[in-house]
């Protein structure tokens, strides 16, 4: 086998063992349990969603969208205050989804 023939074997194994570690590392962000929240969520299985949500967030993943998802979840399963309190902590972190929000909190049962 030639020097090069071997470097590019080599160069290809490499890339293939980065691309597995890549894969391997991004299974375990927030942003990967997010959105397997959101899928599960969409889905209708709220309880798998929550354990995914609650993992995307104990990983620190934020964001106003998933934030939202959060609170209609929480909402979906009867956490009314719970849903409330997300919402309300969307609105102090990003006021532009305020008018969303103050939508989605008068959805909620009293």
């Amino acid at each position: 086998m030639s020097k090069t023939t071997t470097y590019v074997l080599i160069a290809g194994v490499i890339i293939i063992l980065a691309g597995v570690a890549g894969y391997s590392f991004m299974r375990n962000t927030g942003e990967s349990y997010a959105s397997n929240a959101i899928e599960l969520f969409l889905d209708g299985k709220y309880d798998e969603a929550l354990t995914a949500a609650e993992q995307a967030r104990r990983k620190g993943y934020n964001s106003t969208n998933f934030g939202i998802m959060y609170g209609q979840l929480l909402a979906e399963l009867g956490r009314y205050d719970e849903a409330r309190a997300q919402y309300e902590l969307v609105k102090t972190e990003d006021p532009s989804a305020i008018m969303a929000v103050d939508e989605l909190l008068n959805k909620l049962p009293k």
